[in-house]
Parts: C-alpha cells; sequence; structure tokens
C-alpha cells in the first residue's frame, strides 16, 4: 500500500480484521500492534521508521499469520 502524509505521522498502528459471516474478527496479533517497522520509503525501498515526514511517499508491507486454528473460509481482509 501507497501512502503521502499530509502531516508528519509520529505513531501508525495496524488495524486488521476478516469479515467472517457479516462479523468483524480481528486477527490477534495483529491489531493494536505498531505498522511503523513495515513502513519503507518508496523512492529506494530503505527503512522509514515513525516519524513519517509529510507529503513523502512511503510503502506499507506486511505478512499476515494464518493459523492453523482458523476455519476454511473465503473472507477478505481490511
Amino acid at each position: 500500500m501507497f501512502m503521502i502524509p499530509e502531516h508528519e505521522v509520529t505513531t501508525l498502528i495496524n488495524d486488521v480484521y476478516a469479515i467472517v459471516a457479516g462479523l468483524p474478527l480481528p486477527f490477534l496479533g495483529m491489531t493494536g500492534v505498531s505498522a511503523c517497522p513495515q513502513v519503507t520509503r518508496s523512492s529506494d525501498g530503505s527503512p522509514a521508521p515513525c516519524p513519517l515526514a509529510a507529503g513523502e511517499e512511503y510503502t506499507y508491507n506486511n505478512v499476515f499469520p494464518i493459523a492453523f486454528s482458523y476455519p476454511n473460509v473465503d473472507l477478505r481482509v481490511h
């Protein structure tokens, strides 16, 4: 995901959930955790830990673990 903050961003928090049977269920261990370590500068891919400067383009990339205990269903992750 690409982003260009309009103002300095000092904190960036994951809010990850899946819609299952119409209910939003949080991804445990991901929701509420800092997203800053997964942000890089779009220009060169170098790490860009917070704070993020206004007007610069950044890329957020993360991998979400899928536990074997999760049900085997098609879903959309937000």
